[in-house]
């Protein structure tokens, strides 16, 4: 039996505080941005040299979406790939011993041996390019004196406006896809709210890039499709909550109906979000360091994806 909506605290009536509540952190997100972003552009005004539209956004672009330099070495003794975590914090340590504090570093290799060791640089002109291979190869050479580097080549500014590219039209691509789905399956109205709470989510999780200066690469935009599957899922189980009780509970008015399809729903979304961040929870404990941001991002974006689809969408 349908518990009755007065025992049930009215949500619905309270919306004016989740939406200042949103706007609030909006505006913290969009604040930081454009500080952030001013600051950088100012800087490179300053220093007479041009920086990429994600930096504009007044986020800490990655290598990824900056271009850089690639240095690809040869182990003389590959490793298994169940060592991967324990030999890439081995060899970001004697990287970070060469001087070098941003890099992005891959081991890869054929089936389960890693043979190559790929270093990425901030490095952008041949001057750079020389200066960090100098100090990757005396330092890699005097942890292991057989490694060979087979490959350093610079990273252009087209690569990276390529990636920036697909990644943005991977983020619009989705939210047009989902737009679609949801306008057939359901309600072109239930549509739009479930579109305008993924924007909230990806704006919160990018301010919370800026705001923090986490690193935004392409894992970053990965975390951020992933919250958007995540966010639009939990919606969509509400929202059918909501369009079955219209049908059984016809002498209710539309938002008496909605709170009581939140609360319906309310259990199954709280332990669902629970046991994603629980998993986030511990690897960001136990996991490397290369995945911390990952995850970082990924718990924020899972926050907020589970209050829009309660007290937003």
């Amino acid at each position: 039996m349908e518990t009755p909506a007065r025992r049930r605290p009215d949500l619905v009536r309270l919306r004016r505080w989740w939406y200042l509540l949103s706007f609030a952190a909006l505006a913290t997100a969009v604040g930081s941005m454009i500080a952030h972003g001013s600051r950088a552009a100012a800087e490179a005004v300053k220093e007479g040299r041009s920086i990429s539209f994600v930096q504009r956004m007044g986020l800490n672009a990655g290598i990824d979406f900056t271009g850089g330099s690639l240095f690809r070495f040869h182990l003389a003794e590959p490793f298994p790939a169940a060592q991967e975590g324990t030999k890439q914090t081995e060899f970001r340590s004697h990287i970070q011993g060469a001087g070098l504090t941003r890099f992005k570093l891959q081991t890869v290799g054929t089936g389960d041996q890693r043979e190559y060791l790929n270093i990425q640089t901030q490095a952008l002109s041949d001057e750079e390019l020389r200066r960090d291979q100098q100090r990757l190869t005396a330092a890699l050479t005097k942890a292991y004196p057989d490694i060979q580097l087979e490959e350093a080549a610079l990273i252009g500014p087209v690569v990276s406006q390529e990636i920036l590219s697909k990644a943005v039209v991977a983020v619009v691509l989705g939210m047009i896809l989902i737009l679609g789905y949801v306008s057939i399956r359901y309600d072109f109205m239930f549509a739009t709210c479930a579109i305008a709470a993924l924007l909230h989510d990806a704006l919160v999780m990018v301010g919370w890039a800026s705001l923090v200066q986490v690193e935004v690469n392409t894992p970053f935009v990965a975390a951020l499709l992933a919250v958007i599957g995540y966010s639009v899922n939990d919606t969509i189980v509400m929202f059918d909550r909501i369009r079955e009780n219209l049908r059984l509970q016809k002498a209710r008015t539309f938002a008496e109906v909605a709170n009581i399809s939140i609360w319906d729903t309310m259990t199954r979304s709280i332990n669902t979000l629970l046991t994603v961040l629980f998993v986030l929870v511990a690897l960001l404990w136990l996991g490397g360091v290369t995945l911390k941001p990952f995850v970082a991002a990924m718990t924020v974006g899972m926050i907020s994806g589970g209050y829009s689809s309660i007290f937003f969408a």
